[in-house]
């Protein structure tokens, strides 16, 4: 059986010599497989185990790319937790966001636009530059439930009801008080002839103001609660 030439310690049979050598041995003689243990054969090559550094590196360990690749799974699971996470929290920011857009737009409905001054009743009352007091008041305060034209107006309470009456009466030429069917009632006329009156109650509860004018009528009140 021939050695290669040059292997020292670590020398390692020819393949032709091996084979030869192993056909030699019968399997009552256990020598060959303590003696030369026998590695996997792949496409009839022989699959040698790498020993020395190479071994201890985990160059040739199978289980070295599988390690990697679990720690790169986790890693992409983890990513897309976060990533989930911080879409929840941006849609809980936007929904409070358009809650509190509405809140303020429902608000500023029930008081009046923005810009107009504010009473002490906490309801919206005309600029104090305003010329035409009536017709800012049409515009702007939100609308009843009476949808002929021009529309009745909501206010806020009885105080801003008396604060609005102030407001569009401040040019009024004449006015006077009187009683009927047991309300209060106080008139005035204005420059052009519009006829504004404040009376202590209504069908919907509360002080309202009525307002005849060269487009009709109507008024601004409390709105009933149901």
């Amino acid at each position: 059986m021939r050695r290669l030439v040059g292997e020292g310690s670590g020398e390692r049979w020819s393949p032709v010599s091996l084979t030869r050598h192993r056909r030699s041995h019968t399997a009552a003689s256990p020598t060959w497989a303590s003696t030369y243990p026998s590695y996997p054969s792949y496409g009839g090559r022989t699959a040698y185990r790498p020993s020395g550094a190479g071994q201890a590196a985990g160059r040739y360990s199978p289980t070295a790319s599988s390690v990697s690749q679990a720690a790169a799974a986790e890693a992409a699971r983890r990513a897309a937790l976060a990533a989930e996470a911080a879409a929840q929290v941006a849609l809980a920011a936007a929904t409070n966001l358009r809650m509190n857009n509405e809140n303020t737009a429902n608000n500023q409905s029930a008081a009046g636009s923005a810009g107009a001054i504010g009473g002490s009743s906490g309801g919206a009352l005309p600029p104090e530059d305003e010329d035409d007091v009536i017709r800012w008041v049409r515009e702007n305060l939100p609308d009843g439930i009476r949808r002929d034209f021009p529309p009745n107006k909501n206010a806020v309470n009885d105080k801003h009801v008396e604060e609005l009456y102030d407001v569009l009466t401040k040019n009024r030429v004449s006015s006077r008080k009187y009683g009927e069917n047991g309300l209060n009632f106080e008139e005035s006329t204005m420059p052009n002839g519009t006829k504004i009156t404040l009376r202590s109650g209504s069908g919907s509860g509360g002080k309202t103001i009525d307002i005849v004018e060269s487009i009709g009528p109507w008024k601004i009140h409390i709105p009933k609660v149901k």
